[in-house]
């Protein structure tokens, strides 16, 4: 039986990256600093991930290092703003592409601010030493670690 095609007139349809979205959002801000060449990155700050701007912001101050954050503050709903890290593709914020640009070496703060079953920090890059030594930094602080988790990308330290 042959086949027939039909052509659309409609042009195809493309999606726009979940980070462009987010950006959109009245509720979502960038916050870019410049530093040393020592990246902080959040990418879930405000109510996204509670705790991680806070986090990201202190050790940035301490350290002289440059900050970016991507913060979300809605009554409700923050989780939705979420935007995975392999998502936060170059060209879509000046902001983040400033930061990276500026930055050597990166580091990635992710604050789980649970009200059941205490707070959760994950600190994470590809630098071993210098993510050891902001994990060390948190130590400092009475930020306290529970298990090395190794299912993700790079080092990773889960603080408990």
């Amino acid at each position: 039986m042959p086949t027939k095609t039909i052509k659309s007139s409609r042009a195809p349809r493309t999606k726009e990256p979940m980070f462009k979205r987010v950006l959109k959002d009245p509720a979502v801000r960038e916050v870019f600093l410049p530093g040393n060449s020592v990246g902080i990155f959040a990418p879930h700050g405000g109510g996204i991930e509670p705790g991680t701007e806070e986090i990201a912001r202190a050790v940035a101050q301490a350290t002289g290092a440059t900050l970016y954050v991507l913060s979300a503050k809605r009554p409700t709903n923050n989780g939705a703003l979420h935007v995975t890290s392999t998502e936060m593709i170059a060209g879509i914020s000046q902001k983040l592409d400033q930061a990276v640009a500026a930055s050597k070496v990166a580091i990635s703060i992710h604050g789980h601010g649970r009200t059941v079953g205490g707070g959760v920090v994950y600190v994470s890059g590809l630098a071993d030493d210098a993510v050891q030594l902001v994990a060390g930094a948190l130590w400092c602080c009475e930020v306290r670690f529970g298990e090395r988790a190794f299912h993700l990308a790079g080092v990773l330290w889960r603080c408990a």
